[in-house]
């Protein structure tokens, strides 16, 4: 099929809102990308609405991580964009069943295609996926704590972190292989021991400080050095707006502290000390 209708208001849809608030331009990219391939191989004899290419394909093909493609696909099947073939655990898109509405039907390519003894096999396939979406949106995405192993705990819980940290936008962005493969047993068990939302706001904190001229903390740290080097100084209850504040106000009146790591310099060969 050469053309389809997109919608021009689907910016606007939450299904699209919610990924874009997850994975920004890219999920959206991807999300479309993958329904103009699965519309360009649309013909009357093979209407199938079946992605023929995996993860692996689409991160070679739009230079995206594998992980991160896996991890965006899988969002598409849990928000309702895309459909998992439970038989063939094949991706499909159905929703470009709506796209051949009326407006499209003069199309002679379209008119084939819905006139083809599939078509009403594909209207049923999509009417019984929507049943199996609609029960497992009840259901939790993970499996139970007490079913899972460890790596399947650690992986669910970088993830969450590293959304979070990728959001901020004076912070260097990670990629999940890289966080993955730098995240220690120290690591998680920090995260555990605070407690992650703590972590995601003291990551929020620094974020929003890091950019703040106001602020007096400029030094910026990957992900897993923030873990273990500066997490518990951004959190809520050390109240660290108003420490940074006043910190840049005394450092510009030039005013001497007890504090020995005032001066930024002092700061960087403290953290560079920081034995972990």
């Amino acid at each position: 099929m050469r053309w389809f209708k997109h919608p021009g208001d689907s910016l606007h849809k939450a299904e699209i809102e919610k990924l874009i608030m997850k994975y920004g331009i890219e999920g959206y990219g991807l999300y479309y990308a993958c329904v103009e391939m699965i519309a360009g191989a649309l013909t009357a004899e093979n209407p199938t609405f079946e992605l023929k290419h995996d993860a692996e394909i689409l991160a070679h093909k739009f230079k995206i991580d594998t992980i991160k493609v896996e991890n965006i696909m899988k969002y598409c099947i849990e928000l309702g964009l895309f459909e998992m073939d439970s038989t063939t655990q094949r991706v499909h898109c159905f929703a470009i069943l709506q796209m051949l509405d009326v407006s499209t039907s003069n199309n002679p390519e379209i008119k084939k295609i819905k006139n083809s003894s599939n078509y009403q096999k594909l209207l049923e396939s999509n009417s019984r996926l929507d049943k199996t979406r609609e029960e497992e949106t009840n259901k939790d995405i993970y499996i139970p704590e007490k079913e899972k192993n460890s790596n399947n705990i650690n992986e669910e819980l970088i993830n969450k972190v590293l959304t979070v940290w990728n959001n901020q936008s004076h912070l260097t962005t990670h990629n999940l292989s890289t966080v993955t493969r730098k995240f220690q047993k120290k690591h998680i068990t920090a995260i555990n021991d605070i407690g992650l939302d703590k972590v995601l706001k003291s990551i929020a904190n620094y974020g929003k400080i890091v950019g703040d001229p106001d602020m007096w903390y400029d030094y910026r740290f990957s992900l897993w050095d923030f873990i273990v080097k500066a997490l518990e100084r951004f959190l809520d209850e050390a109240k660290p707006f108003e420490n940074y504040r006043m910190k840049k106000k005394n450092f510009e009146q030039k005013k001497e502290f007890e504090d020995p790591y005032l001066h930024p310099d002092r700061e960087r060969e403290r953290i560079d000390d920081i034995d972990v």
